[in-house]
């Protein structure tokens, strides 16, 4: 089977994870397992999430550095890990 690759646009390393929270409620979404962990060099932040009538569950992580910049941002959709942003990928000036 081919393999297709798609460029998608460039994740901001400001984007916040209440962006993503807001838009999923938006969507219908229900938000479950909610979790922090702040620590002196991180935030970490990890919620799942549904659709009703949509058997799929998501998971949403977020990794900050103590200044609040976006380190990495990976989603997991139907047991599967799709990187969406990693800073040591992504270099912004």
């Amino acid at each position: 089977m081919k393999q297709t690759i798609r460029e998608t646009k460039k994740i901001s390393p400001e984007i916040h994870y209440l962006d993503v929270f807001t838009k999923i409620l938006s969507k219908g979404g229900q938000i479950s397992n909610m979790c922090f962990t702040n620590g002196p060099e991180s935030l970490q932040i990890s919620f799942e999430y549904s659709f009703k009538g949509f058997p799929s569950k998501f998971k949403e992580e977020f990794k900050y550095d103590n200044e609040r910049k976006l380190i990495s941002w990976i989603t997991t959709a139907n047991e599967k890990k799709y990187s969406i942003y990693n800073s040591s990928i992504y270099k912004t000036a």
